[in-house]
């Protein structure tokens, strides 16, 4: 009976966001406003032909409106919480993925190296996203590490492989997503389109071989 309710209650949520969405052309009030001036003129109308006492369909008009105003208001709320527990559960799924590949890595005895760390990623920059968006990857440690043929990628597994690079104790280096000319300081992805997702991702720094280094999460902003 409780899978029933459950398959039952996530049903009706399915059809709110359907209607949330189709109500989401309506979201500009002008258009609201028309559509609640259009269904008056009609209920007005109807109420001339039924000889209705004005006053009456005055107020009819008016329950008619805060009705239609609620609905919307109702299956806008019910869209964004089934969406946002959509992104949720896939956000768990993912934490759950990571934790599974660190502990077989522990397992096998190859534990990461936590000197070198993604210490900051701008997603979400001022002005133009592919223009201004970079990861920085910074070595924390007192040994100098060689970063040839590390990989860089987002859960979508757009992958960035570093070029022939050192990385010196207390230095960092800044990987652009826009194409550029490679520095001592900076390194470029040469894409063509902004990588970092503003409504939550995951960046994967791995070494040569394969092995997960480090991560950087990071949820929606509401």
């Amino acid at each position: 009976m409780k899978e029933k309710s459950s398959l039952r209650s996530k049903a009706l949520l399915t059809m709110a966001v359907f209607f949330e969405e189709t109500l989401s052309v309506l979201r500009p009030s002008v258009v609201k406003l028309l559509v609640v001036l259009v269904v008056a003129v009609l209920l007005a109308f109807y109420f001339v032909r039924k000889n209705i006492d004005p006053a009456l369909g005055l107020g009819l008009v008016i329950v008619v409106a805060l009705l239609f105003a609620c609905l919307a208001a109702a299956l806008q709320y019910a869209g964004m919480r089934f969406r946002y527990a959509q992104r949720t559960e896939e956000q768990l799924k993912s934490a759950l993925r990571e934790t599974v590949l660190e502990l077989q890595e522990k397992k096998m005895g190859r534990l990461p190296s936590p000197d070198v760390k993604i210490t900051y990623i701008e997603y979400d920059p001022p002005g133009d996203d592919l223009e201004n968006e970079f990861a920085r990857v910074e070595n924390t440690g007192e040994a100098t590490t060689d970063l040839t043929n590390w990989t860089l990628c987002d859960e979508a597994n757009h992958q960035f492989t570093f070029p022939a690079f050192i990385l010196r104790p207390g230095k960092y280096i800044r990987v652009w997503t826009k194409a550029g000319t490679n520095t001592a300081t900076d390194l470029y992805w040469g894409r063509g389109q902004a990588v970092w997702n503003k409504a939550g991702d995951c960046a994967y720094l791995r070494d040569s071989t394969g092995t997960l280094i480090d991560t950087y999460r990071w949820s929606p902003r509401y």
